[in-house]
């Protein structure tokens, strides 16, 4: 390890730039902290999950957590999807798609943003992570 050392504080800087990029619908929804973030190995992509609460109070109950990608060095928008009813809580790359995980469940979707599979669990505490 003596050839390697820390250039930039890289992550805290990422957060803010994806916080600023982030798109969302006007009158509809604000943006929220990052509440996940990985890299993706197969391709030249950053994955950021997060969660979106509606500005009107009678919405309030229709938290929904968005998967947002970012590609390149701009990181310019990829794909956006919605993956859970709450936030998300972790991101995953595999060969085959994304896996996010909500509160109480598990979601793989394609990275252009189509879902693969979804499962949903009735008896489980609040997941925190996938390991």
């Amino acid at each position: 390890m003596e050839e390697w050392h820390e250039v930039c504080p890289f992550r805290s800087s990422l957060t803010a730039q994806l916080s600023q990029k982030a798109i969302y619908p006007p009158k509809v929804a604000v943006p929220q902290e990052t509440t996940a973030l990985v890299f993706d190995t197969k391709q030249e992509l950053v994955w950021a999950g997060n969660r979106q609460v509606p500005l009107q109070p009678e919405q309030r109950l229709n938290e929904q957590g968005r998967v947002i990608g970012f590609a390149g060095l701009n990181l310019t928008s990829y794909t956006s999807f919605f993956a859970h009813v709450d936030e998300v809580r972790d991101l995953l790359v595999h060969d085959r798609g994304i896996i996010s995980l909500g509160t109480g469940n598990v979601r793989v979707t394609h990275r252009r943003g189509l879902q693969r599979w979804d499962i949903k669990y009735l008896h489980t505490e609040r997941w925190r992570a996938l390991i």
